[in-house]
């Protein structure tokens, strides 16, 4: 990353992929609302899809966690990332982040 942001967020606020640890730790996950395992020998793919309330938090290993939404995760992030996600948040288009702030100002 070119220059990592750490946000403090619950898991049901952070966008679906993104990279994100445990507050206390320093491992890294990805955040998932489904995850899909494929069977090779009978050419299936089985999705599962996380309950409400919950989500998926997946490593490198393959390893799986379900957890609530509502638990803080340290979402690893950059500032233009962060910038759109709260635009989203706040229901701004992105056209309107872009207007001069100067005109703004009382005084």
């Amino acid at each position: 990353m070119k220059s990592e942001i750490k946000v403090i967020l619950p898991a049901g606020k952070i966008p679906q992929g993104e990279i994100v640890s445990k507050i206390t730790g320093t491992y890294k996950y990805n955040v998932q609302d489904s995850i899909v395992i494929y069977h090779e020998v009978k050419n299936e793919r089985q999705p599962i899809i996380a309950e409400k309330g919950t989500r998926f938090m997946t490593d490198h290993s393959g390893h799986i966690s379900c957890i609530s939404e509502e638990k803080e995760l340290v979402w690893h992030t950059e500032l233009a990332d962060l910038r759109r996600w709260l635009n989203k948040e706040m229901g701004v288009q992105e056209n309107e982040d872009q207007t001069d702030r100067r005109t703004n100002r009382i005084g």
